[in-house]
């Protein structure tokens, strides 16, 4: 199935992109985020993100669809 993907912060940064469309067989948000986070060789820790799929947040384990638009939310941080 291919999802589009779209990258804020640090994620923009490292990849380089604003977004992509992404070829996977993922099944879920975290299989995708395994996948995106090894390709994209970003090193970071799952558990420090929240994610969105179709501009609405969703656990980890979200079952994916063909066409799907993501968000993987780094930590927001400012006072």
């Amino acid at each position: 199935m291919n999802v589009t993907i779209h990258y804020f912060a640090m994620l923009r940064e490292r990849s380089g992109v604003d977004s992509e469309i992404v070829e996977t067989s993922a099944v879920d948000a975290r299989g995708l985020w395994e996948e995106t986070n090894h390709r994209r060789k970003f090193g970071l820790d799952r558990a420090q993100f929240s994610v969105a799929v179709n501009d609405t947040f969703v656990e980890w384990n979200h079952a994916l669809v063909d066409g799907d638009q993501l968000v993987f939310l780094p930590p927001v941080s400012g006072g």
